[in-house]
């Protein structure tokens, strides 16, 4: 059986001490596993943002507003500058605030092809109250993605939500991604992904996450302390980590 070559992406855009910190962590887990960095900070910081010891693209926008929603654009120009040049099958984006402790082949070794996310469920139950399709917020402009997905592809799936943490994103998937010209930036990175694997007809999977204790997206954070001791129970995945986390 042919083993699945997984690199990391490391996102970031602020926090280089910090996220100095969470390389050492990457590499304690995966000695073996290519590292590049996606930078998505001030451009004054770059220099600073180079001092990291992995290969460094930085996302050309000064705008964090764009930067925060297309999570996947930037992603599809990162592939296109550099990714394409890259051997692998399987991409891990790991956030400055994810921390591992596992290796992602282990963690994640039955995400061998199409994409992953965190919280994938059907989007229907929370169509009205998701931000991203909510009447109020983002109704407008998911139904101009959806007209564009049913004119190119003939959509006609059931619709998904889903998070972008812990994403996993299939060599093959970035290579069909990227070539969908004039990708809009309508609604966001999560709507979007999972939008158009299904209209590409990439297999779609939920990544394994602990409780909501452990693994959250609504900013509520994971203190150091918290992190060693519930690891020692077992736990491997959290998010977000904002503070320095001391290996003992």
């Amino acid at each position: 059986m042919k083993k699945i070559k997984r690199i990391v992406l490391f996102k970031f855009h602020k926090e280089f001490e910090i996220c100095k910190n969470r390389l050492e962590i990457l590499r304690k887990f995966n000695p073996d596993i290519p590292i590049y960095g996606l930078y998505g900070g001030q451009r004054k910081d770059y220099k600073n943002a180079k001092k990291l010891d992995i290969p460094i693209s930085m996302i050309p926008s000064d705008d964090w507003y764009w930067k925060w929603r297309n999570g996947d654009l930037s992603l599809r120009w990162w592939y296109k500058q550099a990714g394409h040049k890259i051997d692998f099958d399987m991409l891990h984006v790991f956030e400055w605030d994810l921390i591992l402790f596992d290796s992602v082949e282990n963690y994640f070794r039955d995400i061998k092809n199409g994409i992953a996310m965190s919280n994938v469920q059907l989007l229907a139950p929370i169509y009205d109250h998701w931000i991203w399709t909510a009447e109020k917020l983002g109704r407008i402009e998911y139904l101009e993605l959806i007209k564009l997905a049913k004119k190119k592809f003939k959509y006609r799936k059931k619709a998904l939500a889903g998070n972008c943490g812990g994403l996993c994103l299939s060599k093959k998937f970035l290579e069909e991604y990227s070539r969908i010209d004039e990708m809009p930036s309508l609604c966001n990175d999560e709507v979007r992904l999972l939008l158009f694997a299904q209209c590409l007809n990439m297999k779609i999977r939920n990544i394994k996450i602990p409780s909501k204790k452990f693994f959250n997206v609504d900013q509520n954070e994971i203190l150091p302390e918290e992190v060693l001791r519930s690891s020692q129970e077992g736990i491997k995945l959290f998010h977000p980590v904002w503070q320095k986390l001391i290996l003992p």
